[in-house]
């Protein structure tokens, strides 16, 4: 059987770095158990009964149980996983070998999926050394379309051959915007990213299927990308409106019950302390947030003038990984997905830059991206507010977005 998949360069370098991780993914959120393991566990006391398996698992609510979430790990009151040892390593897999690792567990940090017939392979930069090697250089989020082969007699270990594929026309469009966020280098990310919303905008104005066709063939002529990359040139700066909007997420009161590890702490620290500030009447003080987050946007400028990459990667990691702009009930939508996400780490980004200054380095903008990332997919709470922000953006003009994207104060 042969697939076409995409896989980012920078994929087939990861090994897990163990000990020598600056944090832990065995903390901070749910471990699911499938049921095939959660078995596994409940008749494993038998054999070593001092590791407590049962006691440490429990089956999930019958509402919301599956196949892959049969059961989950009890966490500790710290939010750590029990069979996580003094060296932070599994004591499941060190007792019983990786056999015994949940799906969840055995996969992680790897996202896999399959989109209109093409699988992807990504890593997901909630684990501190996969970011590390998705921002190490501009060629790590270049993408390899590839032939995933299951050999005769090795079908539960296929492996990856590269080859000429004629893509259809969905991983077209992908690869299309994905080249345009990568190869239009003498053109500051803001504004690619707006060209795309507008883009975006523009083929879901278009309601004959005919017409859409015509637009699709149209994107691979730089002519029609340029023409809205034009128009996302005459967007104004609206600091005031990004702070707003970016910022509500740091409000909520759930920041104040998170039980963060000291990385993620050391991470967010000036951010939140920012966030608390009050007015001498008790109100948030707006105005030195928005200080903090001009200056932070300038000195951010400079740090990314020479390291445009660094921005480019996360934006193509996001677009891959929500198999963009198909993820979404239309293109608009999708596309406000990836301004959610990347509108809110740009935020995390500008005040530490502000607090850091010159101190400020790859290492800041690496665990910023880390520390979003963990808490969007392994917080609830925090991914819904996230998402609630979507629905403030469904009424802005493509105008009003382009403002809350420019950064350069040209």
């Amino acid at each position: 059987m042969n697939n076409s998949v995409l896989i980012p360069q920078y994929v087939s370098d990861f090994r897990c770095v163990g000990t020598s991780c600056v944090d832990t993914c065995c903390a901070g959120w749910t471990v699911h158990l499938d049921k095939e393991t959660y078995k596994k566990y409940k008749s494993a006391d038998l054999k070593r009964p001092a590791l407590k398996l049962r006691s440490h698992i429990e089956s999930t609510p019958e509402g919301r149980r599956s196949t892959t979430a049969f059961g989950r790990i009890k966490m500790s009151v710290d939010g750590r996983c029990p069979f996580l040892n003094h060296d932070r390593l599994c004591e499941v897999q060190a007792t019983f070998g990786a056999s015994m690792l949940s799906r969840t567990c055995a996969q992680y940090p790897r996202l896999t999926g399959n989109y209109d017939g093409v699988g992807q392979r990504l890593l997901t930069p909630s684990c501190p050394e996969a970011a590390r090697l998705m921002l190490s250089s501009r060629d790590a989020m270049k993408i390899n379309l590839q032939t995933w082969q299951e050999m005769p007699g090795h079908a539960s270990k296929p492996h990856l051959t590269t080859t000429a594929i004629d893509p259809d026309p969905v991983v077209q469009v992908r690869l299309r915007f994905v080249d345009f966020i990568r190869a239009r280098g003498e053109l500051p990310v803001w504004q690619r990213l707006s060209a795309m919303g507008l883009a975006c905008a523009a083929f879901d104005q278009l309601t004959d299927l005919a017409e859409r066709k015509i637009f699709v063939t149209q994107l691979e002529d730089d002519a029609l990308l340029n023409r809205f990359v034009e128009i996302a040139g005459l967007s104004k700066i609206d600091v005031n409106n990004q702070l707003k909007l970016f910022s509500r997420l740091f409000a909520l009161k759930e920041w104040r019950n998170v039980a963060f590890s000291e990385f993620q702490r050391s991470t967010l620290d000036e951010i939140i302390k920012l966030f608390e500030q009050r007015t001498n009447e008790g109100e948030r003080d707006d105005a030195t947030m928005e200080a903090y987050y001009q200056s932070g946007l300038r000195s951010l400028g400079m740090f990314l003038s020479d390291r445009s990459y660094l921005n480019e990667n996360y934006i193509i990691h996001l677009m891959l990984a929500d198999a963009f702009p198909f993820n979404a009930s239309s293109w608009r939508r999708a596309f406000l997905k990836i301004l959610a996400k990347y509108g809110i780490v740009r935020l995390m980004l500008a005040i530490k830059s502000a607090y850091k200054k010159d101190e400020f380095s790859e290492t800041d903008y690496r665990n910023c991206i880390v520390v979003f990332t963990r808490f969007y997919e392994h917080n609830p709470r925090f991914k819904q507010a996230v998402d609630q922000l979507l629905e403030r953006f469904e009424s802005l003009s493509i105008g009003t977005i382009g403002s809350l994207l420019r950064d350069d104060f040209c």
